[in-house]
């Protein structure tokens, strides 16, 4: 395989699974990119990561909805659209790095 494509959709940071109330659907997407990511089938293919529904993200932001609220590790940074998408970035960004620095 050549290229895998992942969409993750930021502006779900405020939801749960339908399927498992207790899972929130930003970090199963984190979850589900950590496992594909780390495929060791996969180590030679290109990642392609689109953070999607940035629009709905930012509006949800600007109406005052803290995504510490949600993802307990954003601490106290700013709640704002460039902080919490440079995190977002390097959230996804660093457990790709892991996999391929081993």
């Amino acid at each position: 395989m050549d290229s895998i494509i992942f969409l993750a959709p930021i502006s779900c940071f405020d939801q749960t699974l339908a399927e498992d109330s207790k899972v929130n659907r930003l970090a199963d997407s984190v979850t589900l990119w950590s496992e594909i990511s780390t495929n060791p089938l996969l180590k030679s293919s290109n990642f392609i990561l689109f953070l999607n529904k940035t629009d709905i993200f930012r509006r949800k932001l600007d109406a005052g909805v803290k995504l510490a609220d949600y993802i307990v590790s954003y601490g106290k940074r700013p709640n704002n659209f460039e902080s919490t998408t440079t995190y977002i970035r390097k959230k996804f960004g660093k457990l790709l790095q892991l996999f391929l620095s081993v």
